[in-house]
């Protein structure tokens, strides 16, 4: 799950920390239940009532969750996509590679001696890591910041200088934190402080290294949809202008959604409009469609889902939805009006993004 506004951990973590304050008096009642009952039929399913009771499914299951933030400002997220921690062989070598031609373009491959070294090195560390060494892709330009040739060498300081301080150390690093993982059933993964080019501007230096953390970041998304066509994988990208409002975050969007027609994936977008859900690029039939009511843009909402914009019925029936309500439409083009019903108020609250010590005008009145 991409977070783009980082919000998800800190609630999820508030909602099962107010939980677990409960236990204890959890803990008090199952020790009367195992003195007053002696069938351990009947005892099992009454610690498990009382377990339902005090919500301890759902505290497991925040519990299970794999947060992963990437804010550099916390020194325990530094590495948190870099390729050689997260990835293994051909694959490492592919982001490497990318991640670094994003951050000194051309000089990368303008000379062999260099790109040689680069290959070698990265080649040396990958290998290294697999036999269990703490290292990530920053040890290579230390260890070509050692090399006998002053050329190799003071470039690949100019590269650690470059690096040093910036967000980029969440790519580039010493291998000594956990990282985003391919394994972990459930990753969520909080993005914050970039600061990404919109279509057409010219890019500033912080534009580039967001740039270089999106890059890792879709090739996170893409492999872990991709890596076994037998398991299914769903990835969930929030706030989808994030990703159309860039020209790098359409080309992961795009990349997405075409895993997902052989590797057994499914992406979820979320956006707040339905103009984000497709482009004039778009040839993938971007497959089932939910639509909340969107309040001052009714006819964009109903050609979204292939309905007729200008008749006065379908747009009272559109208009008159409450909360709660949102039409679907199916890969086969069916359309319909269902119910979104949370099934679990403790979970519900995982999700509550917006707070505010006011109180309603509908209370006060």
């Amino acid at each position: 799950y991409i977070d783009p506004k980082d919000e998800m951990k800190s609630q999820f973590l508030a909602v099962r920390d107010k939980l677990e304050s409960y236990l204890p008096e959890m803990e008090e009642k199952i020790s009367e239940l195992v003195v007053l009952i002696e069938d351990d039929e009947i005892l099992a399913r009454r610690i498990r009532n009382l377990e339902f009771s005090y919500h301890k499914p759902l505290i497991d299951y925040i519990n299970h969750i794999h947060f992963v933030s990437l804010d550099v400002k916390d020194k325990k997220n530094i590495g948190a996509l870099d390729p050689i921690v997260f990835l293994e062989g051909n694959q490492a070598t592919e982001l490497a590679t990318q991640v670094t031609k994003g951050l000194i373009g051309d000089k990368l491959t303008e000379d062999d001696r260099f790109e040689n070294c680069f290959n070698q090195k990265v080649q040396e560390v990958i290998e290294a890591r697999a036999k269990g060494k703490t290292v990530g892709l920053l040890n290579v330009f230390q260890l070509m910041a050692k090399s006998e040739e002053d050329f190799i060498r003071y470039r690949a300081e100019n590269i650690l200088s470059k690096i040093s301080g910036t967000m980029l150390e969440l790519v580039f690093s010493e291998g000594q934190n956990p990282s985003v993982s391919m394994n972990e059933h459930i990753t969520i993964l909080g993005v914050t402080g970039l600061n990404l080019a919109k279509s057409g501007e010219v890019k500033t230096a912080q534009n580039e290294m967001s740039d270089i953390i999106m890059y890792a970041l879709g090739d996170f998304c893409r492999f872990f949809g991709a890596r076994d066509r037998e398991q299914e994988t769903v990835i969930w990208l929030d706030e989808g202008w994030f990703f159309n409002t860039t020209d790098i975050g359409k080309g992961i969007l795009m990349r997405m959604k075409r895993v997902g027609r052989s590797e057994n994936n499914f992406l979820v977008l979320i956006s707040q409009s339905v103009k984000d859900g497709a482009s004039e690029e778009d040839d993938t039939a971007f497959g089932t469609i939910f639509a909340f009511k969107e309040t001052g843009n009714t006819t964009a909402a109903l050609k979204a889902i292939g309905l007729p914009d200008d008749v006065e019925e379908i747009i009272k029936w559109y208009e008159n939805m409450t909360k709660g309500l949102a039409l679907l439409k199916d890969p086969f083009g069916r359309i319909g009006r269902v119910v979104i019903q949370g099934q679990n108020s403790a979970l519900n609250e995982c999700f509550k993004t917006s707070f505010s010590k006011m109180k309603s005008t509908k209370a006060v009145a």
